[in-house]
């Protein structure tokens, strides 16, 4: 068994000292149960697949993760960005030849844009926007929760503190 895998890593991935500290071919492994699910859909029916095979598709699919990783990071860096976009993995895809799955990832990221956005709009319908009486609609945040508080149980909250003018 391969202990390492410094020969499969591009050498940028190892300059910084935060990236990938463990350098062992398990902590590369994609979990094998995904990985078989993926390679059953990809195959024909009644083909059977030795434990090994996975293993090796589970650590090519790791080292690949890597290889493009690197590849994304480089186009942020170009950028003069410390954080991948989805663009820089586009077109990390592009220079590492791998042009014709762009148009599926490309489907993918809008279909993904367009259910979070749905999952947005319909968590900010679920929140109250309405004031709790009238009079709080007027008066700013402190005041209006004060207000509140006090119509429903007639009393009033303890007044708050006032900022330091230092």
């Amino acid at each position: 068994a391969i202990a390492s895998i410094d020969w499969f890593v591009p050498d940028s991935a190892f300059r910084s000292p935060l990236k990938f500290s463990i350098r062992t071919m398990t902590s590369l492994e994609f979990p094998l149960a995904t990985v078989q699910r993926l390679i059953k859909q990809a195959i024909p029916e009644g083909l059977q697949l030795a434990k090994e095979t996975k293993i090796a598709f589970s650590r090519a699919a790791g080292v690949f993760v890597l290889y493009l990783t690197d590849a994304a990071n480089e186009f942020c860096k170009a950028s003069n960005r410390s954080t991948i976009s989805a663009q820089d993995v586009l077109a990390a895809m592009e220079e590492i030849e791998m042009d014709d799955m762009i148009p599926h990832l490309n489907e993918f990221l809008t279909r993904f844009r367009e259910e979070h956005e749905a999952k947005r709009k319909k968590k900010q319908e679920k929140a109250p926007s309405a004031p709790a009486t009238p009079a709080a609609a007027a008066m700013p945040e402190p005041a209006a929760a004060a207000a509140a508080v006090s119509s429903s149980s007639g009393t009033l909250p303890a007044p708050m503190p006032m900022p330091s003018t230092n």
